[in-house]
C-alpha cells in the first residue's frame, strides 16, 4: 500500500508580499538601466582627465564630424607603462598625474579614426617640459594654444596643467582639420588661467635655432642634480652650442650646483680654461673638442653646453647674464 503524498502548503500572505515587491524591485532596475542608456551620448566630451570628482562636469557638444569610438580609458602612475611602454619615465620624471585615451572616428567614416591621449601633468611647466622634449621635425605651430603643433598625422599642445597629443591613422588635410577641430572642443570645455613660463624670457634671440628650445625635467646632459634646466640651441657661421639656465632655490644652491656641473666633466677628463678677464665668476672647461661653462647670477644657474667656439659660448653667457640683470631691476 503506498503512502499518501504530503500535501503542498498554500503561500503565506509573507510570502506573497515578498513576491510582489522583489518584481517590483527588478522592474525598477530594468527600468533604470534603460533610461541611462537612452540618455548616454559617447560622443559627448564629459570626462574630466585627472580633475577631482568634486568638481563639476564640464559639458561640450560633440565635436563637429566626430563621434566617439570607445569610452574613455585611464591610467595612473602604476600602469602608465602598459599604455607607453618605453617612454614612461619622461612623464613620471616630469610630475604625470593621470593618461586618459578615446579614439575618435569620422561620422562619415568610423575606419579613418585619430586617438586622443590627454596627460594631467600637475602643471603647466611639467606639461611644456614633455611637450618639448618630444617636438618632432617638420611641423607647423598652429594657433589652438599659445604652445601647440600639426605634424603629418599629429596634434600636439599644452593647455593648462595638460599634455595633448591626437595621432590619426593616416596623414591627409582633413584628417588634421578634424584633429585640429578635436583639440578646440578640449581646450573650451577645460578652461583655465592664462599662465607663462618666465625662464623662457632669458633665452636670447639672437642665433637662437627655431623650434630648439626645451625644458629638461631630470639629469639634464647627463648630470643627475641638474633638474628643471630650460635648454635652446645656438648657431652662427660654423660655431655652434647649446644655452642652458635653470632657477634654483637660493644663490648658494645656484653656485653648488654650478660647481657639480664642472666636477661632472672633470670626472670624464676635462680641462680647466682660464677664464677671461672680462668674464669673470665663470668656470670653463675643454673637453672632446667642445667647452662647457657654468655662471650664476643671482638664483640663476645659466651657462653653454658643448660650444664648438670659446668665443661664441662666451658671447652667448655674456648676453644671459645682460637679460637676467634687466629682469631683476
Amino acid at each position: 500500500m503506498e503512502k499518501a503524498g504530503k500535501t503542498k502548503s498554500a503561500p503565506s500572505l509573507f510570502q506573497y508580499r515578498l513576491s510582489l515587491f522583489l518584481l517590483a524591485l527588478l522592474v525598477f532596475i530594468g527600468g533604470a538601466i534603460l533610461w541611462i542608456q537612452n540618455r548616454y551620448d559617447p560622443a559627448a566630451w564629459r570626462e574630466q582627465p585627472g580633475m577631482p570628482s568634486n568638481q563639476p562636469v564640464v559639458k561640450a557638444d560633440p565635436p563637429q564630424g566626430l563621434t566617439a569610438l570607445s569610452p574613455a580609458e585611464r591610467y595612473t602612475a602604476e600602469n602608465l607603462s602598459d599604455k607607453i611602454n618605453g617612454k614612461a619615465d619622461l612623464y613620471l620624471s616630469a610630475g604625470f598625474k593621470t593618461l586618459e585615451t578615446r579614439r575618435w572616428g569620422l561620422i562619415s567614416d568610423k575606419n579613418r579614426w585619430m586617438e586622443r591621449f590627454v596627460y594631467d601633468m600637475g602643471g603647466h611647466q611639467n606639461a611644456f617640459s614633455v611637450y618639448s622634449v618630444q617636438r618632432r621635425t617638420d611641423t607647423r605651430d598652429i594657433d589652438v594654444t599659445t604652445h601647440a603643433y600639426l605634424s603629418a598625422n599629429g596634434l600636439f599642445l599644452v593647455h593648462g596643467p595638460y599634455y595633448m597629443e591626437i595621432i590619426a591613422a593616416e596623414a591627409t588635410g582633413e584628417m588634421q582639420s578634424r584633429m585640429k577641430t578635436l583639440a578646440m572642443a578640449f581646450t573650451a570645455s577645460h578652461p583655465v588661467k592664462p599662465q607663462r613660463l618666465p625662464l623662457l624670457d632669458l633665452l636670447p634671440k639672437q642665433n637662437l635655432v627655431p623650434l630648439s628650445t626645451k625644458l629638461i625635467a631630470d639629469s639634464a646632459f647627463g648630470i643627475q642634480p641638474l633638474d628643471w634646466v630650460y635648454t635652446a640651441l645656438y648657431a652662427a657661421d660654423d660655431a655652434q652650442a647649446t644655452v642652458y639656465i635653470s632657477r634654483r632655490g637660493t644663490p648658494a644652491q645656484a653656485r653648488a650646483l654650478a660647481g657639480e656641473c664642472i666636477a661632472y666633466w672633470n670626472e670624464y677628463g676635462a680641462q680647466a680654461v682660464p677664464t677671461p678677464e672680462t668674464h669673470t665668476g665663470i668656470q670653463i672647461v675643454f673637453i672632446l673638442d667642445n667647452y662647457e661653462i657654468a655662471a650664476v647670477e643671482g638664483n640663476y644657474l645659466y651657462g653653454v653646453h658643448e660650444a664648438t667656439d670659446l668665443d661664441f659660448g662666451l658671447a652667448l653667457i655674456s648676453q644671459i647674464q645682460h637679460i637676467i640683470t634687466e629682469a631683476q631691476k
